[in-house]
């Protein structure tokens, strides 16, 4: 018994910070790709709220506290932008969206607000 709630507890994917008005909680934010990509986590709570996360025509940018500088979405020829959309989302989706970090502006320990439409996730620290 001891066991099986160890390995449950260790697969748990920890809540970084709750935004249950969007129907959302961010799980992560991190470098990737050896800096030059950052990785925004999150998992699904309420799917209605959180509706406008999925929408193809928006475009989400990250917001640099230190710059001010806005980084996008890269979107590669072959792949299509770096998001995950979807119209069935089911609560407890996790889902991600890449943002590039060229010149590998952004560095562990800065803050960051990302913005999709009209949600903004404000003073979220990379990991």
């Amino acid at each position: 018994m001891m066991i099986l709630l160890l390995l449950s507890t260790a697969w748990a994917t920890p809540v970084y910070r709750a935004y249950p008005d969007y129907g959302v909680e961010v799980v992560g934010l991190g470098l990737a790709a050896a800096g030059y990509m950052i990785d925004f986590r999150y998992r699904v709570v309420d799917p209605v709220k959180a509706a406008p996360m999925f929408d193809r025509r928006v475009k989400p940018w990250c917001e640099v506290a230190k710059s001010g500088a806005r980084l996008m979405v890269p979107a590669p020829a072959k792949t299509g932008p770096l998001r995950q959309v979807g119209r069935k989302v089911k609560p407890g989706s996790q889902l991600f969206i890449m943002f590039a970090n060229p010149g590998r502006h952004v560095q562990r320990g800065d803050k960051v607000t990302i913005v999709v439409g009209d949600y903004r996730f404000a003073d979220l620290v990379v990991q």
